[in-house]
């Protein structure tokens, strides 16, 4: 049997693709007013729904709001979260009556209350922990999902110290997962996307970075 740390590997880190009924597919990324918080002419802003901002390109992706991660039960629970998910409408395919949209940023707002920026890093410490039991080291698991499991890094999220967990999948996807602690509510971003992309080095990919390097944490209230 599975350890539940395992387990919870279904709900926590399956990202590595979304799709959208027809009718979903059409909903263009529309996030308001591009006059306020200083966004660039033809940019848009994430809406601030859940506490963070990010600016993207004005007219070429798409978000919805994923429900995916609350209203867990047992060991899952604790890794409730909020969730909005934007993706790149072009890196698409049309997939049984479905778009399904192949490089995605995941923002997302853990429930739990934290006491301190220690007891945060030990829930990362955790949620890495969780990563590293799907790592097939010896490449010869099939049950096993990741083919690389980086460290826990420290990193700039836009103007926020926080910590980077890379994983690359047996399929040829890389996500790397950004946390950042603010006032006892710990956030991800989780960038997903072709590997290829990424070793490249590709427009696409730098145009992801771009948008997490424009992340912000803020108050919900003034949107």
């Amino acid at each position: 049997m599975k350890n539940w740390k395992l387990v919870l590997l279904l709900g926590l880190c399956s990202l590595f693709a979304v799709s959208c009924s027809k009718d979903d597919d059409e909903d263009i990324i529309d996030l308001g007013r591009t006059d306020i918080d200083d966004i660039p002419t033809g940019k848009v802003g994430l809406p601030k729904t859940y506490g963070m901002f990010a600016v993207f390109p004005q007219g070429t992706w798409g978000l919805s709001y994923y429900d995916k991660f609350k209203n867990q039960e047992g060991y899952e629970a604790e890794y409730s979260r909020d969730c909005i998910v934007t993706y790149l409408r072009e890196d698409s395919i049309y997939l049984f009556d479905h778009s399904v949209y192949k490089t995605l940023i995941y923002f997302a707002r853990f429930d739990k209350e934290f006491s301190s920026e220690e007891e945060a890093n030990s829930f990362i410490g955790e949620f890495h922990y969780v990563l590293e039991g799907d790592y097939d080291q010896t490449g010869d698991n099939p049950d096993l999902e990741y083919e690389y499991v980086g460290g826990m890094d420290f990193v700039q999220v836009g103007k926020n110290t926080g910590t980077l967990i890379e994983v690359r999948d047996k399929f040829g996807y890389y996500q790397a997962n950004y946390f950042v602690y603010k006032d006892g509510k710990l956030y991800m971003v989780t960038l997903s996307l072709d590997n290829e992309y990424v070793t490249t080095n590709s427009p696409k990919y730098q145009e992801c970075i771009s948008i997490i390097n424009s992340f912000r944490i803020v108050d919900p209230e003034l949107q």
